[in-house]
């Protein structure tokens, strides 16, 4: 008996751990391949639905073990904090390891301003504090979608759990 109770216990953390983990991963792969124009516009389209879809099917799975919109919504959240971090540290670490070209692009940035008699000077703290703002406010956002869309899922969970009772 208690071994079929921990199986169970934590759905939404072993859900959101799984999903999460496997969605942060293609998501670096996705990064990776960074293409110019019109394909990257694709590739960001197509990270932005297996996102959604995996928060979905986090909290949808969650939920149908619990019969709770709740856990579904965990699920999701979880699903979201752990990709994106796995996602957003696979980002920085690579801006980080491209200092030298991040260093010439400031350059000529700052020379071009210059030129157009603007006087500001960017640094490479500010764009990395910049940087960093935007990060968490990419990881803000991914979590509030992630509830959202876990909820949604849950909420199909809990009908397709009442419906396998009954």
């Amino acid at each position: 008996m208690y071994a079929a109770t921990t199986t169970t216990s934590r759905p939404p953390l072993r859900e959101g751990l799984l999903v999460g983990s496997t969605l942060g991963l293609v998501l670096i792969i996705l990064r990776l391949l960074s293409l110019p124009g019109y394909a990257g516009t694709l590739v960001s389209a197509l990270a932005l639905a297996l996102a959604l879809a995996a928060y979905f099917v986090s909290g949808l799975q969650a939920a149908q073990q619990t019969g709770s919109i709740q856990t579904g919504a965990f699920a999701g959240l979880v699903t979201a904090f752990v990709s994106s971090l796995l996602s957003l540290g696979a980002m920085l670490i690579v801006t980080v390891m491209r200092q030298e070209q991040l260093h010439n692009t400031l350059s000529s940035l700052n020379l071009a301003l210059q030129q157009a008699g603007i006087n500001f000077h960017i640094t490479e703290s500010l764009l990395l504090g910049g940087m960093l703002l935007g990060l968490l406010v990419v990881l803000l956002l991914s979590l509030l979608v992630g509830l959202a869309m876990g909820a949604l899922g849950g909420s199909l969970g809990k009908q397709r759990r009442q419906a396998d009772i009954y």
